[in-house]
């Protein structure tokens, strides 16, 4: 022991003994303190019904004893490859003509994109960010595309829809055509019956028809391109409908039962699957949350890969950082949008992943974004060295309490969608569609009252911005005929669209509000400058004046006082005649309107409506 340091050595001190034993009831106290008496329960939160994240939490939590590469999934598969070669970097192209794609997708080679995410024509509807796809039709198109790039060494990842026997064989033929053996060729042609019948509204032939085009896709797809993925889940829709996580892994979890279901009653193995399927989630930019629900995710599938029998339950899991979240004002906040989703997405393990353009939103991305998209994730893996642990989050009690409740709350959800007949029942009684419109409808009441910001969109706008100028999408839609099994197709949304809505109406009819000064400067500011961007949020241009000063009213759609509630007290309601007398066809107040100010046409404070009050003073009916 003579080269052991004292503090190691048997007879070292206890310095515990000094400090009292770390409990619940102290950190609470540590807590509170911080937030000057406000009670800790201030800071938790809901993430979906059933699903609550408190802000403390002790080694009572529930830990998965498993390591990575092990059931139950939830730790990942593949970590270590991925430490040794990196994350499947994988780009999109989803517009604008082939030989243009053809250039991005050989630039994209260059910069490292290790694989390519391709939408024909008309089949974007899925999308993060939902568009038609791009104008690629035909083999020959596909060949063009591809032309400058080895396809033996960047997998190819179509996005199929109803042609996925289509695209398949020409994905096989472009191969053949440079010299490929079929099994060299990777990536993914997936059909999805659940994707297809929830955007496009019907399925070819039913229910029963989409069912035997996958299993005569799987049958095809094993002689024709047998290392590629066939068979997959695309959750990306449901967190782009507006699902919290809980419900966006329920119809996960639900979708695979379905197919497994459909393909057992045909005959198909489920075990001749493993290896051949592909998952897809959209990653948002709340880290954490979305940390936990990608490990819920691979959890969830494993689980019920277990159920029919399979014990390799792994899955190849697409991230997908998140369309919804994307911005057409101030776009270039997107691209910290991205890091935040990289970010979970690579800490939670996914095998391929995809960066969004921080301008997709507003047409066919340019060279630029698409170069920052990918050193995004290059700047992650080679200089964060995100990759180097695996399944870091592992252990943390918050993420694995979350990771567990999110897994129960899906499987609850699952069954629930079994109780009405499955994914395709449940998309034609329309029981799918309202859970999606009330969890939307949650989130919207959020983002409306500001509670959940949109920064450059409902905070911090920039009025006078110049968007950046993009090439149109300008493929045509897919026909779709002779299709039954008829559902209200699910509807898709970012969350800053109805902000940006309307501000562009309100803009282009050149409103603008009075903002009413009352007292001194350090009494007013706070107020003034709430309501400035405020209104500048929702595309009215803002006059200061005070109160003693303001005359010509009538061009404004209403004057707001802006000052402090003894102000407030000492002026009303003697200014609000004085303000109507001046042509202010409403008079409003910054804060809470007590009812001894007066007759006032309404209030603005923090955590209010105040989406909806713009539209109403706008005057113009703006969904979200």
């Amino acid at each position: 022991m003579a080269n052991v340091p004292p503090f190691l050595s048997d007879d070292a001190p206890d310095l515990g003994r000094w400090f009292d034993v770390p409990t619940h009831a102290l950190w609470v106290a540590a807590a509170e303190r911080v937030l000057k008496g406000k009670p800790l329960h201030k800071l938790e939160r809901d993430i979906a019904d059933g699903v609550h994240l408190p802000v403390l939490h002790t080694s009572d939590t529930p830990v998965v004893g498993s390591s990575p590469d092990q059931a139950p999934w939830t730790r990942g598969s593949g970590g270590l490859q991925r430490r040794e070669v990196g994350v499947d970097l994988r780009s999109i192209w989803d517009g604008g003509t082939v030989t243009g794609g053809a250039v991005a997708i050989a630039d994209d080679a260059e910069r490292r994109v290790r694989s390519f995410w391709i939408v024909p024509d008309g089949e974007g509807r899925g999308l993060p960010t939902p568009t038609e796809g791009a104008t690629l039709r035909t083999v020959e198109d596909l060949r063009l595309l591809l032309a400058a790039v080895d396809i033996g060494a960047h997998p190819v990842d179509i996005e199929a829809g109803a042609r996925a026997s289509f695209w398949l064989g020409a994905l096989a033929r472009v191969g053949s055509d440079v010299g490929l053996l079929p099994a060299q060729i990777t990536g993914s042609v997936v059909y999805d019956p659940v994707l297809l019948h929830a955007t496009q509204g019907g399925l070819p032939g039913g229910v029963v028809g989409a069912y035997d085009n996958l299993e005569g896709h799987l049958d095809e797809a094993a002689s024709a391109l047998p290392s590629v993925h066939v068979f997959g889940v695309d959750a990306a829709l449901w967190q782009m409908a507006g699902a919290d996580p809980a419900l966006e892994l329920g119809l996960m979890a639900a979708s695979l039962v379905q197919q497994l279901s459909e393909l057992s009653a045909r005959g198909v193995e489920p075990s001749t699957l493993v290896g051949r399927s592909r998952l897809r989630l959209a990653v948002g930019d709340d880290t954490f949350v979305e940390l936990a629900k990608l490990r819920a995710a691979r959890a969830l599938w494993g689980r019920v890969m277990q159920a029919v029998g399979v014990e390799d339950g792994s899955v190849w899991v697409h991230g997908v950082t998140s369309g919804r979240s994307l911005t057409k004002n101030d776009p270039w906040v997107n691209m910290l949008r991205g890091t935040a989703g990289a970010f979970a997405a690579m800490v939670g393990g996914v095998d391929a992943l995809t960066v969004m353009p921080y301008d997709h939103v507003l047409g066919v991305p340019d060279a630029q974004s698409r170069r920052i998209a990918t050193n995004t994730a290059l700047v992650l893996q080679e200089e964060s060295h995100l990759l180097r642990v695996l399944d870091p989050a592992g252990g943390a009690w918050m993420i694995e309490d979350l990771t567990t409740q999110l897994c129960e709350a899906a499987w609850g959800i699952m069954q629930q969608v079994q109780a009405q007949g499955g994914m395709h029942a449940a998309l034609r009684s329309g029981w799918i569609q309202e859970r999606l419109q009330a969890s939307a409808a949650r989130t919207a009441k959020a983002v409306g009252s500001r509670r959940q910001g949109i920064i450059g969109v409902s905070l911090y706008p920039n009025p006078t911005e110049s968007l950046p100028q993009r090439a149109p999408r300008d493929a045509s839609s897919a026909e779709v005929s002779g299709w039954s099994a008829a559902c209200a197709p699910v509807r898709v949304e970012r969350l800053a669209e109805g902000w940006e809505t309307l501000r562009a109406a309100v803009s282009s009819h050149g409103m603008s509000v009075a903002l009413v000064t009352v007292g001194a400067l350090p009494r007013h500011k706070g107020r003034l400058d709430f309501m400035a961007r405020l209104m500048e949020a929702g595309g009215f241009r803002c006059e200061v004046v005070a109160l003693d000063e303001a005359a010509d009213l009538h061009a404004h759609r209403a004057a707001v006082l802006c000052g402090h509630d003894d102000d407030y007290a000492r002026v009303l309601p003697g200014a609000i005649d004085a303000l109507k007398a001046a042509g202010a066809p409403a008079v409003m107040v910054a804060g809470r309107a007590q009812e001894a100010w007066g007759p006032l046409d309404g209030s603005w404070s923090l955590g209010g409506p105040v989406f909806t009050q713009l539209n109403e003073l706008a005057g113009v009916e703006v969904t979200r």
